[in-house]
């Protein structure tokens, strides 16, 4: 039988492969077969991370740490550490790290989008 309750530990995220540099997303889960798709992505200082074509559902992001750019089908806002943001992923959409650090999002798709 399978354990009810999956556990991904801190070093053993897997890493998604071939995303623009300065750019690492980590999946926060060890499977696209379930309801969402948590993932925590984090950018170097003027790094962009682009959804040209979007993906199916809706999208919610957390801002953990440092300051970004959201930018949904050409609509662009600001959001600092705290801040969130929820949006129809199927639009375009990227995210820009504006500040002088790291940016850190948390980030959940519904559903999973294929990697």
């Amino acid at each position: 039988s399978r354990a009810l309750i999956q556990v991904v530990r801190e070093g053993r995220r897997p890493q998604v492969p071939g995303l623009a540099t300065g750019v690492r997303a980590e999946m926060l889960v060890r499977d696209l077969h379930r309801s969402i798709q948590p993932v925590l992505l984090t950018l170097a200082p003027g790094a962009v991370h682009v959804n040209a074509v979007g993906h199916p559902g809706e999208e919610f992001i957390l801002v953990i740490r440092g300051r970004i750019a959201l930018v949904v089908d050409g609509e662009r806002c600001e959001l600092e550490e705290g801040d969130t943001a929820y949006y129809p992923s199927a639009l375009s959409h990227a995210y820009e790290n504006v500040g002088e650090g790291e940016a850190e999002l948390f980030t959940i798709s519904a559903p999973p989008k294929a990697i």
